[in-house]
């Protein structure tokens, strides 16, 4: 196995995995999972060399050489994104989302992630050695004890500094902690490193599966959040969670060692028609072979955020829309600008065209890029990693603006502007009441002319009181084409929106639970001076847990994103 060597010494880690194997099936794995989505996505087998029958075994992935009849342990399109690593003394507390494509079955219920340093992972012993517990490669019927802090005497989960097992049978469909194994029953002395982390699951079609774990926190002693990381892991199944016996059914072999939190991904979208956008990827990377030639190399792919909630999702009832084919990049050691200070090298994209023209009215005109890009690197290996490319521009060429709703005595007001319209119908309105769906309830014509904007305003008074009611705009151009605006709810003489926050005071851990109906939410945590501490952006979850704050009075506040609702809670540490 080839040895990765870097100039700067690794004293940390954040979460994520990645695998190599060989697997003679893999075309016909390939054909299947593209077949499986509805629009175009990366098969990440090409993630190195582009060499054809290696498959990428990315988090909580086993050995694809598996016995077929009882399991099929292989995951595959795995993507990091939005991590969050935060200083916490001498040490680094991650936050990270992680999202992959998985086969639910009965041979591989539950699926376990353990996580090293690169130089911690002792490798000749679990896997090469004399009697290695975990030889490789192993049997289509291999049945071996699970990992533990005495495994075959090596001590295996000694210095693993996270656990992490889900039962994908258990996972639900929408953001929660259900699924999630809350303690390692193969050996007590083991204790899961996370401390807050939600999953949920969107069916790609058949068996497959598309798992996100959102959230996903860790501390690691000994780190700073500028070191350039590099980890490895051992992940292993089964389809008995007992103490007993020998449940792992399978497991991870010729992984390799990653890094995480790099490369760093940047840039925005261009308000301008057609629409063009600027990318900026930087990388921490060092290369011990040839010094002085710091650069990576690879691909990058653009979506647009459909839903508007950071998260890149290729599956469900909106997934989000390829802007941006496959399209490859080289960093440089000293581009224009130069290279940010902490980093070694910078590819950047002026004014870069999207495959994707957005037409009139299309409201992904306005949305943010999501950038997932991958690398080819020799020695440099990781997971596909994404980023956001901030949209601060308006929907072309219909301009909507100020597009808002307002409690009357008899009913609820809506009011929105254009700034600009070309060949406009007009709009329907349509609502959304008691959660029954959206219906048409009233049309207005659309009264500007050669391009100008105008002001529209309506008044719905056949509403029941006391329930949450949804609003957007169909917006219809002269040839019968349309897209919908963002949307709008009005809480119609309904309590005021219920915030828990338990237990309070508190030991530093405590709880914030919001209605199930809240929709997206914002929250930020600050000290009496207003400097921020905390930052959660986009939830969706009933319910989030903070920690490890020190004693002393907080502020917490918020945003609810639909109703615009902001609250305030004063939060104590004792």
């Amino acid at each position: 196995m080839a040895k990765y060597t870097f100039k700067k010494i690794i004293t940390c880690s954040a979460y994520s995995t990645l695998f190599l194997s060989e697997h003679p099936a893999l075309d016909g794995k390939e054909q299947q999972l593209k077949k499986t989505y509805k629009q175009p996505v990366i098969i990440i087998s090409k993630l190195f060399f582009m060499k054809k029958n290696v498959l990428l075994l990315l988090l909580f992935a086993v050995m694809p050489w598996f016995n077929q009849v009882i399991a099929q342990c292989d995951v595959s399109n795995v993507v990091i994104s939005d991590v969050r690593p935060v200083q916490n003394g001498t040490g680094v507390d991650y936050t990270i989302d992680i999202s992959f494509t998985a086969e639910e079955n009965n041979g591989a219920k539950y699926t376990w992630l353990h996580l090293w340093l690169e130089k911690d992972y002792q490798y000749s012993q679990w896997h090469n050695g004399f009697n290695a517990p975990y030889p490789c490669p192993h049997s289509n019927n291999s049945s071996k004890a699970a990992p533990s802090t005495t495994a075959a005497g090596f001590n295996m989960l000694d210095q693993s500094f996270l656990t992490f097992g889900f039962e994908l049978g258990a996972v639900s469909t929408t953001a929660a902690t259900v699924g999630i194994m809350t303690s390692y029953i193969y050996d007590p002395a083991v204790i899961p490193g996370y401390t807050d982390a939600t999953i949920y699951k969107q069916s790609a079609g058949g068996k497959l599966y598309r798992i996100t774990i959102q959230n996903l926190t860790f501390y690691k002693a000994n780190c700073t959040i500028t070191d350039y990381l590099e980890v490895r892991a051992f992940n292993w199944a089964t389809n008995a969670n007992t103490a007993g016996g020998t449940p792992a059914q399978c497991y991870s072999c010729e992984n390799k060692p990653f890094v995480i939190g790099d490369p760093r991904i940047s840039g925005n979208v261009n308000c301008v028609y057609p629409r063009t956008y600027n990318l900026f990827i930087d990388s921490r990377y060092m290369n011990s072979a040839t010094p002085g030639v710091d650069v990576i190399y690879g691909s990058y792919t653009l979506y647009a955020d459909v839903n508007r909630n950071g998260k890149l999702e290729l599956t469900g009832t909106s997934p989000d829309l390829l802007v941006k084919a496959e399209t490859t990049f080289t960093t440089d050691t000293a581009p224009v600008g130069g290279v940010p200070a902490g980093f070694q090298s910078r590819f950047m994209q002026l004014n870069g065209t999207f495959d994707y023209v957005f037409g009139m009215g299309d409201t992904n005109s306005n949305k943010n890029i999501i950038a997932l890009v991958n690398i080819e690197t020799p020695g440099y290996t990781g997971a596909d990693v994404a980023g956001l490319l901030a949209n601060n521009c308006t929907v072309l060429p219909v301009t909507l603006s100020d597009f808002s709703v307002s409690q009357l005595l008899n009913g609820v007001q809506l009011n929105w502007k254009t700034e600009q319209e070309l060949d406009l119908s007009g709009f329907e309105i349509q609502r959304n009441q008691n959660h029954t769906g959206y219906k048409s309830i009233w049309f207005v014509a659309a009264m500007a002319k050669d391009g100008n904007g105008a002001v529209y305003n309506f008044t719905d008074k056949d509403i029941a009181k006391g329930t949450s009611v949804f609003y957007r705009l169909r917006i219809i151009d002269q040839n019968g084409l349309y897209s919908y605006s963002d949307i709008r709810v009005i809480r119609n003489n309904a309590v005021k929106m219920n915030v828990s926050v338990y237990p309070n005071p508190s030991n530093g851990l405590f709880s914030i639970a919001v209605p199930a109906d809240a929709g997206l939410y914002d929250v930020m945590l600050t000290d009496v001076t207003g400097r921020v501490l905390l930052l959660k952006n986009s939830q969706r979850n009933q319910s989030i847990q903070i920690q490890r704050f020190y004693p002393g009075c907080y502020l917490l506040k918020i945003w609810f994103r639909e109703t615009g609702e902001t609250i305030t809670e004063k939060v104590v540490v004792q």
